[in-house]
Parts: structure tokens; sequence; C-alpha cells
């Protein structure tokens, strides 16, 4: 645990999310400020860096745990004419993998956040608004595996 992380605070309950998943390892959350609603970040509860720096059986574990939450995902959401994106990005240097159904192509880049500014792409997620509690509530009922 690193005692300046948000990933951590979360993984310990120091601070609340809206769980999906959880096990021994990981943990699945719903995004604050999701691009799509049903977007989930899976953190592993051991404080990593960096995603090259995870062992194999906590890579393959998010990967696999990814997996079935993207098709149930699919299955619950219909993100058509795309898919379920899974992607490691992120500013917090604690591994996190975003899941997120894409019902437009900017949808996995996060086009809603980017924006141009002397010729060269800033992205802001302050400019993503806050999710409504009670949809994430709702969504928490959709998608808990």
């Amino acid at each position: 645990m690193d005692k300046n992380c948000i990933f951590c605070d979360i993984s310990s309950k120091k601070i609340p999310a809206h769980i999906i998943y959880e096990d021994e390892l990981i943990m699945a959350i719903l995004d604050q400020r999701p691009t799509r609603q049903g977007h989930t970040l899976i953190i592993p509860k051991v404080h990593v860096d960096y995603f090259m720096n995870l062992d194999k059986k906590l890579a393959t574990h998010i990967v696999l745990t990814g997996n079935k939450l993207a098709k149930r995902m699919m299955g619950a959401l219909k993100p058509t004419p795309l898919r379920v994106g899974f992607v490691v990005h992120g500013a917090i240097p604690h591994v996190h993998y975003h899941i997120l159904p894409q019902y437009e192509e900017t949808d996995i880049t996060s086009g809603t956040m980017a924006t141009c500014k002397d010729g060269k792409v800033v992205f802001d997620h302050e400019l993503i608004p806050v999710a409504n509690d009670k949809e994430q509530q709702a969504m928490v009922k959709l998608l808990s595996m």
C-alpha cells in the first residue's frame, strides 16, 4: 500500500467506490468520471506502479477478469456498432485497466476529455462530469459478477 495513492485507499476501503467485482487480488470499480456508462476500472489491491511490473499471476488474473466483465458488459449494455474496449492507461501511478463500452470510435481515446491547445492535444479528466450516484448504483446491479 502507498499512503498517497487513491487506488490503494479505494482497495483498502478508506474511500468508497461502486464495486462491480472483488476478490483477494483485485477490485473492479465504476469510474467516477465515466466516458460511457459502465466504464469500469480493474485495480490490483497491492500497489504496483506500472503494468510491466505486474507479476504473471496478477497480470493474468486481471486480464481474465476483464474478459469476463467485458462479456457481461457486452450482453447487458449492447454497445453497438462497436465493442467493449480494454485499455491500460492513466496518470495515476497504480496499475489500472479501463474496461468500457464503445459506442463510438472516440470512446476508447476519451475524446470527450481532449482539447487542442497551442497545436497539442491535451487530456483533462475534469471535462468529464462526475457520475450520478443513482445511475452508478443501477450499473453496479446490472454488471456485478
